[in-house]
């Protein structure tokens, strides 16, 4: 099992940081989802062949070597087979599609896709009955199709996987979807938090929920996974609700996604200094809402050209890790000390591989309780968690500033995806038991890349 859990880790970690280009051909379906995030601003009509070639081309350009088709509905696009040979003319590695899978019901036109060049199925279901499925399709007969196309999918020899999108309607029947995914054959599926915009924020009083309320069923459902060996992901889903799946907590690197869909929207409002049009009460329900006040005010600094830095008044600041661990024990025990920062690392500056010189924070925060030393005012602690220390030390670690950056130079322009990719490498969550620490205004909390690698389970809320 161990084996198997670490090469299931290994192809979770490759397939983030893949270059993936994503190009939607159509803003046209056949099915009517009650919850589509597009549905009420989609092109309603089928891209030209020129057109969608240029962003083909583009995305060999930019280094991507995986293609996604999306929509709308890709497959009922009437040039969909061309499209996906042209992919493969092109260089990419893989072709993938997002779809329904409606049309793959009929094997004759899955096989000449697969003849094509297509090598992966991503198919959107969520429920384990017609009942349900149609439901939020609003489509009659579309499970049936569905259920069809995958199974003729299966029997191709291609990566088969599903979405489901999590809703009021269906997340108290996501163990039993799980179960019905895994029966059918399906060994990877993604389960994703739905997001307050299109025709979901138009319905949301039947759609929308707070994930925090349904973690029985979320545990549930991964317990049915792992038990299963199959692979999983969440998108979307807040890191809080992971407590003992940390391993199941998506990269906050996929952000970037996030923000590739909507550069346009982002650039057209900073360009006005203002927030994104969905700025309000939606924000309560979606995963970027961090991430846009990071950008907006990051871009307000940019424009006042302000620079933020931090003096602490230290002489010296040491990064901690495995490899200088020693030496910090031994400073830690010297006599005369400098005032010195010793800082716990960020993913920042290396972030895919950050990990394997990260040292453990509770068996650094052992070592500074246990020394004299550490009590003098002279050191100062840096991105740690205030509740693993006693405390006489816990007044000497200092906040930091998530603004404090230098990521803009004065003669270049904001650049939307270097403010991104810091504020992911600076992200800071907290469990969800941390509401019940006396620190808990106090304290930035932990990583969440170091969480996703040690867990939850270090935080002692302070009572």
């Amino acid at each position: 099992m161990g084996n198997s859990i670490e090469k299931m880790n290994d192809y979770k970690l490759n397939a983030v940081f893949e270059k993936r280009k994503w190009v939607g051909i159509t803003g046209l379906c056949n099915n009517h989802c009650i919850f589509c995030l597009d549905g009420n601003h989609l092109r309603p009509d089928y891209r030209t062949i020129n057109e969608v070639e240029k962003d083909i081309i583009a995305g060999i350009e930019e280094g991507c070597t995986r293609l996604i088709l999306s929509g709308g509905e890709a497959t009922i696009h009437p040039e969909f087979l061309k499209i996906i040979e042209l992919s493969k003319n092109h260089g990419y590695n893989r072709v993938q599609t997002i779809t329904n899978g409606r049309m793959f019901s009929d094997v004759t036109f899955l096989n000449k896709a697969v003849k094509a060049g297509l090598s992966e199925i991503t198919f959107s279901i969520h429920g384990h009955n017609s009942k349900l499925h149609n439901e939020i399709t609003q489509t009659r007969g579309s499970f049936i199709q569905t259920i069809k196309g995958i199974r003729n999918a299966l029997k191709a020899n291609i990566i088969v996987n599903c979405d489901v999108v999590l809703s009021k309607k269906n997340i108290t029947h996501l163990p039993e979807i799980m179960r019905f995914l895994i029966k059918l054959g399906i060994k990877e599926y993604d389960l994703l938090h739905i997001m307050p915009y299109g025709y979901a924020w138009e319905n949301r009083d039947d759609l929308l929920i707070d994930p925090k309320k349904y973690l029985n069923y979320y545990r549930e459902a991964f317990e049915i996974g792992i038990k299963n060996q199959v692979v999983m992901w969440t998108n979307r889903l807040p890191a809080q609700c992971l407590e003992g799946y940390e391993n199941l907590i998506q990269d906050p690197y996929k952000l970037l996604d996030e923000i590739n869909g909507r550069e346009k929207s982002f650039n057209k409002s900073l360009a006005k200094n203002k927030r994104l049009d969905c700025y309000g009460d939606r924000c309560y329900y979606c995963c970027m809402q961090g991430l846009c006040d990071y950008v907006y005010e990051s871009y307000k600094l940019f424009q006042s050209n302000r620079i933020i830095t931090q003096d602490y008044d230290a002489d010296e600041k040491i990064i901690i890790n495995k490899k200088n661990f020693d030496k910090i024990v031994n400073r830690l025990e010297s006599v005369n000390n400098k005032p010195t920062i010793l800082e716990f690392p960020a993913p920042y500056h290396n972030y895919k591989e950050y990990g394997p010189d990260i040292l453990n924070m509770k068996e650094f925060a052992t070592i500074i309780n246990n020394s004299t030393a550490s009590i003098n005012d002279n050191f100062k602690f840096k991105n740690m968690p205030k509740c693993l220390f006693k405390k006489e030390v816990r007044k000497q670690i200092v906040q930091n500033n998530k603004f404090e950056t230098l990521y803009f130079p004065k003669d270049k322009d904001f650049n939307l995806y270097d403010c991104a990719k810091k504020y992911i490498g600076y992200l800071k969550i907290k469990s969800i038991r941390c509401k019940n620490c006396i620190y808990d205004n106090s304290c930035e909390g932990v990583f969440q890349k170091y969480i996703m690698i040690y867990g939850f389970n270090e935080l002692e809320p302070v009572k």
